[in-house]
């Protein structure tokens, strides 16, 4: 039976980013949103064999809740 591949948009128009150009986006190094992304804290996907990609989408929406978060 053959696995039917199907187009998804798993990022909408933000784009991707590293790990690393996250980090530079949150202010914090790759370390951290690598921990972030193990913790379940940001979605990623993986691209190739071995390198890691985040939605920028998912990197606002995250800034936005820690900054929600530490107003109330």
């Amino acid at each position: 039976m053959a696995i039917k591949r199907q187009k998804v948009d798993v990022v909408g128009d933000g784009g991707l980013l590293t790990l690393d150009e996250a980090g530079k986006f949150l202010g914090v190094c790759g370390a951290t949103v690598r921990q972030m992304v193990r913790d379940g804290e940001i979605p990623s996907l993986v691209v190739g064999k071995r390198s890691r990609r985040v939605p920028k989408d998912a990197v606002i929406r995250y800034a936005n809740d820690q900054l929600a978060a530490g107003a109330r």
